[in-house]
């Protein structure tokens, strides 16, 4: 199994993702094509054995990065091998660097360093960001879990981040959304109070122009490989079905808020296929409520106001709000699956008793689903 997880620059922009590999390191050979193919670097952990006893290996240089542990036995004929990848294109990451006894011979054959504040400690990782400096590695920090302390790293000079910040809503929120929110707001209140009427869908995306603009390139688009063009949403709509295009109508309002991180909204795209795909032997109603369950169980991050508020004003059914806020029910049961997956708990008792090829398989799809869309 496998999952992965966003690398942030200091303006929110995705700059790559890390692989997590179940066992803690990836095959020797046949890394997953589907997770390869994005246009973001990945970020893989790498041990001395792989690299010495699997070289060279089978990915571009350019889309990775090879992690190693700052403890692993340095000789010389790894240190051989560190500079023969960084020679071939690869980039070399040091992780878990500060806090253990002993030297660190492969720092300055390090492109970037990455702190762990989890296991640090946030005085100790600002104190090694002082000790680093002046080095030319790239500084990155894991297991920021909060806004705060984001602030205090980027002010730090951390330039990569990785944790669950991204993913909370920015507190105390503002008395009322802004402008451009509060039209996307009302337009998913709309979207799921109308969603399954044609006449009623129709009316609620053809109101948008940009949001008309975008399904309507969507639809048209090579992804979907169409035999003809469509012309209009009525078209989209016949084409494709209301479920369809009321799941991408709401994507695409979410996305239209381009002010949101990217990894922000391909999380919530990812869970909310992922959902979708595991609930797919169950029915379509089933399916379609595992959707808008992943896809809002992010909504006060992206929304920027307290989930409380959001369902109350949400035409949800009840087993999607409960679903979302307390894991309860069939779909409520996917999204925790889903979660452990994407925080790479693979050894979770929610994912016990589910075919775990089927669950990677639903993932890798999510994946590449959302970042086809993105």
């Amino acid at each position: 199994m496998v999952t992965r997880r966003p690398v942030l620059d200091r303006t929110l922009r995705t700059a790559g993702f890390e692989l997590i590999f179940e066992g803690g390191t990836p095959p020797p050979r046949n890394w997953p094509d589907e997770l390869l193919s994005g246009r973001h670097p990945l970020y893989v952990g790498v041990t001395r054995e792989l690299l010495l006893n699997e070289w060279p290996l089978e990915v571009d240089p350019a889309s990775v990065l090879l992690e190693l542990p700052a403890g692993a036995p340095a000789d010389d004929q790894l240190i051989a091998r560190v500079r023969e990848a960084r020679r071939q294109g690869f980039q070399i990451v040091l992780r878990d660097v500060g806090g253990r006894a002993g030297p660190e011979p492969l720092l300055e054959h390090a492109d970037a360093v990455k702190l762990d504040v989890l296991r640090l400690g946030h005085h100790q990782t600002l104190a090694e960001r002082e000790r680093l400096d002046g080095l030319g590695v790239r500084m990155l920090v894991e297991g920021v879990d909060t806004a705060d302390a984001f602030e205090v790293f980027s002010d730090a000079g951390f330039e990569l981040f990785q944790g669950l910040f991204y993913q909370l809503p920015h507190l105390p929120p503002p008395p009322e959304p802004p402008v451009d929110q509060r039209v996307a707001f009302g337009a998913l209140c709309e979207l799921q109070l109308h969603g399954g009427d044609f006449e009623a869908l129709e009316q609620v995306i053809r109101r948008d122009v940009a949001l008309s603009f975008r399904l309507l390139r969507y639809v048209n688009s090579s992804f979907v490989g169409r035999q003809r063009q469509i012309g209009s949403i009525r078209d989209a709509l016949t084409v494709l079905g209301t479920r369809a295009v009321r799941q991408w109508a709401i994507v695409l309002v979410l996305t239209g808020l381009e002010r949101r991180p990217h990894a922000l909204l391909s999380t919530a795209l990812v869970r909310a296929r992922t959902c979708e795909l595991i609930l797919a032997p169950y029915d379509t109603e089933v399916a379609s409520q595992g959707f808008t369950a992943g896809l809002f169980s992010l909504l006060d991050a992206i929304i920027e106001a307290p989930m409380e508020r959001i369902l109350a004003d949400l035409p949800l059914a009840d087993e999607v709000a409960r679903a979302i806020t307390a894991h309860e029910g069939v779909v409520g049961k996917t999204l925790a699956k889903a979660l452990a997956l994407e925080r790479g708990e693979f050894e979770s008792p929610l994912l016990a008793g589910h075919g775990r090829s089927a669950l990677t398989i639903a993932y890798t799809d999510a994946v590449q689903w959302a970042d086809a869309l993105l």
